[in-house]
C-alpha cells in the first residue's frame, strides 16, 4: 500500500501549526508592547514657571504678586521667609 498523501497533509499541518504559533506569540507580544507603553509617563511635560513681579510690606503682612510663566495651572499653597543668614522665620 503506497502512501503519498500523508507527507503532503503532515506539511500543511506542520505549516498551519507554525503560523498559529507566530500568530499568538505577535498577539502577546503587541498586548504586552501596549500594556507597557501605557504605564511609561511622558517626559516632556511643560515645567511650572512662576515670577514674583512684585512685593509689598504693609505692617506686619506681606503681599507678593506673583506671575504663572507656564502654560499648567500653578497653585502656591506654602510660602518659606528666610532671613539673610539661610534660617527660616
Amino acid at each position: 500500500m503506497k502512501m503519498g498523501n500523508t507527507k503532503g497533509a503532515s506539511g500543511v499541518v506542520a505549516i498551519l501549526f507554525l503560523v498559529a504559533i507566530a500568530t499568538t506569540a505577535s498577539v502577546v507580544i503587541y498586548t504586552w508592547t501596549i500594556g507597557y507603553m501605557g504605564s511609561i509617563k511622558p517626559r516632556s511635560e511643560s515645567p511650572i514657571l512662576i515670577k514674583v513681579e512684585a512685593l509689598s510690606i504693609r505692617g506686619n503682612h506681606i503681599v507678593l504678586y506673583v506671575r504663572n510663566l507656564g502654560e499648567k495651572e500653578t497653585v502656591v499653597n506654602t510660602l518659606y521667609l528666610l532671613s539673610p543668614s539661610g534660617r527660616a522665620t
